[in-house]
């Protein structure tokens, strides 16, 4: 899966960061997952949310580079299985 956007809604909710991958076709729904700071934390939050829509109200938008270190990791992880 390849990273399409990702969100940073600035600590609003516990689930700051949303990642969404590249959708199959135009228009359709993105696989979401969800992160909190420290998403490898039991007390984390590191979620697959299923499909959310592009124009859902998630935040800014940020690059990877944005990310914290662990949110990183643990997207790479989930990126990977």
């Amino acid at each position: 899966m390849m990273i399409h956007k990702i969100y940073d809604n600035e600590g609003m909710t516990l689930d700051r960061y949303t990642i969404l991958t590249e959708p199959f076709h135009f228009g359709k729904s993105c696989n979401t997952f969800s992160f909190s700071e420290n998403a490898k934390s039991a007390q984390g939050i590191n979620n697959y949310c299923g499909d959310v829509y592009e124009n859902a109200e998630l935040g800014k938008e940020i690059s990877f580079d944005d990310l914290p270190e662990e949110v990183k990791e643990a997207l790479i992880e989930r990126l990977e299985t």
